[in-house]
């Protein structure tokens, strides 16, 4: 809910505006509390003053159950959805399960197991347990003409595995084409240019296309990188969408629009069917006249899916 409206310097440009103070709901549980700056002339800024937890949510309840109701044995679907529903207190849906088993899974607390066509889950023992590669922040900027549409993809990411990293794959839309000659990829890491041959296509779809960039350097155990890629594309239809191919801990996309269109971007969850809004949305105009969009989603999972419309 909107607060009293008072004068103050605007934190995001540094003029003087109008201040209105937000609440809003987020997933999770969280209660985020931003700042809303009107100018003069128009132009309003959006400023996330931060972020209070509220009640715990449920993937951290599964997550409690996992680690202190469940022994070491095989578990069947059915049981661990009544084990949850003992300790949450209300009958919940499949779907609901399933995607935090999926969570469970991916977070190394639990272990998938197929005998005799049968799947079980049993806790992971942690001796076994190995990290998966993550990127901390991703940025994804576009900017669009038309149906023209050019990106500009920062990620900065460390190598917390105990094993050198030589490449990480990337997921983007493709647009009209999907071949990734058409996108006019140019790479970049710390070390410098990267050159168009360590830049592959590992498997396309209809309107999408997952690369792979290769470091020019091989980023050894608790080093850091960073990888800007930039490119065009074709974007023909009213929305477009691309599975991650890895955990992502911050993910920000923006969007200039010299069509003034209103943009929208969810995040399709492991089911393959539920959808939740980002963390953060902020929409303004520019002094050219172009509207721009700004979204953040925090931990994301491999294998979830944004999906862009207006």
């Amino acid at each position: 809910m909107p607060g009293n409206a008072i004068k103050a310097k605007c934190k995001v440009c540094g003029a003087k505006a109008t201040v209105k103070k937000y609440t809003s709901n987020g997933s999770r549980s969280n209660a985020y509390f931003y700042e809303k700056y009107i100018h003069r002339n128009g132009v309003v800024h959006y400023y996330r003053a931060g972020n209070k937890v509220q009640n715990s949510s449920t993937s951290e309840k599964f997550e409690q159950m996992i680690k202190s109701n469940m022994f070491s044995r095989n578990y069947r679907f059915k049981e661990i959805k009544s084990l949850f529903e003992t300790g949450f207190g209300s009958v919940v849906n499949n779907s609901m399960i399933s995607r935090n088993l999926e969570r469970a899974i991916r977070s190394n607390l639990l272990e998938k197991i197929v005998e005799r066509n049968i799947t079980f889950y049993r806790k992971a023992n942690p001796s076994k347990v190995t990290k998966e590669v993550k990127i901390s922040e991703t940025s994804l900027n576009w900017h669009l003409s038309g149906s023209k549409a050019s990106i500009n993809l920062f990620l900065y990411l460390k190598n917390d595995i105990d094993r050198p990293l030589t490449s990480i794959p990337i997921a983007l839309p493709s647009g009209a084409s999907d071949s990734i000659d058409d996108l006019n990829l140019i790479a970049y890491d710390q070390y410098g240019s990267i050159d168009k041959s360590r830049i592959n296509s590992s498997y396309t779809y209809p309107g999408q296309i997952l690369i792979s960039v290769s470091f020019k350097k091989v980023l050894k155990p608790a080093e850091k990188n960073f990888v800007f890629l930039k490119g065009d594309l074709d974007l023909n239809d009213d929305s477009f969408k691309f599975s991650l191919p890895i955990n992502i801990d911050s993910f920000k996309m923006s969007f200039i629009d010299n069509k003034t269109r209103e943009i929208h971007v969810t995040k399709r969850l492991l089911d393959g069917i539920k959808e939740s809004n980002p963390e953060v949305v902020k929409r303004g105009t520019l002094a050219g006249g172009e509207s721009y969009t700004e979204v953040e989603f925090d931990k994301l999972l491999r294998g979830e899916t944004i999906v862009v419309s207006w």
